[in-house]
């Protein structure tokens, strides 16, 4: 994705998130009129312009956010599935049962994954 093409996307993801809560208050209110409507987002521009290092605040946070997320995801994904983790009655045991719980996460789409497979 070329930097000009993510800057453009950014800005209008800025635009629609700055305008949404507007939107909310407004929709107890009149609606605005075109030409308002035309003026707020002609100042929106001119403040993207004049503050790019706006969108790029933006597009950190939500790059965060997303990390953050995903993060949050995996964790309640092997905390959901722990038990059949460590207690799968066909996973090979050396030694004493109870020690070190060794899980191997492999993915069928991963050419070092692939690799790794034949190596064993």
């Amino acid at each position: 994705m070329s930097k000009k093409f993510s800057l453009t996307l950014s800005a209008l993801v800025l635009v629609f998130t700055a305008s949404a809560p507007a939107q909310e208050s407004l929709s107890t209110q009149a609606p605005l009129s075109e030409e308002s409507r035309q003026a707020i987002e002609q100042l929106i521009h001119q403040y993207i312009l004049q503050h790019p290092e706006v969108v790029r605040e933006s597009v950190r946070l939500g790059e965060e956010r997303e990390r953050a997320e995903q993060k949050e995801r995996t964790r309640a994904a092997v905390l959901a599935k722990l038990n059949d983790l460590q207690q799968d009655p066909s996973s090979p045991v050396v030694g004493k049962a109870g020690g070190v719980t060794v899980v191997e996460f492999f993915d069928y789409h991963c050419g070092y994954c692939k690799t790794s497979s034949t190596a064993i």
